[in-house]
């Protein structure tokens, strides 16, 4: 049983609010504005990571700092911003990362870093 619906039969009962309720919605408020908070600048670390890997397209990345600071400004224009928000973005980066032709082959980024031409050993 919730505790909005608890508190709705108490206050039907008795005729008054239970005296934790209040506080305790301001609480868990307050812990979902931190959590919105967090899930969007990790949204944007995350558009950083895509863009200093091959892993996927740079569009992501961009798309997910631009998502993250976007809902970052929304949490600071209303202060709260719906659910759903934080997830969107997170399931099109798992999608992309499921399908083939925007991963990258395995030894591709090796063979691509390794620039430096190999040396023979001198013995004097």
């Amino acid at each position: 049983m919730r505790v909005d619906s608890w508190a709705a039969q108490e206050t039907a009962r008795t005729a008054a609010l239970p005296e934790f309720y209040v506080p305790l919605t301001l609480w868990t408020h307050a812990l979902f504005v931190i959590y919105t908070v967090l899930a969007f600048s990790a949204l944007a670390a995350y558009g950083g990571a895509v863009l200093s890997t091959r892993v996927l397209p740079h569009w992501v990345g961009w798309l997910a700092i631009v998502y993250g600071l976007a809902g970052l400004a929304l949490v600071g224009v209303t202060g709260d911003a719906d659910p759903f928000l934080h997830l969107v973005l997170p399931l099109v980066i798992g999608i992309l990362l499921l399908l083939r032709r925007y991963q990258v082959p395995a030894g591709s980024q090796r063979e691509e870093g390794s620039t430096v031409a190999p040396t023979t050993a001198v013995q004097i």
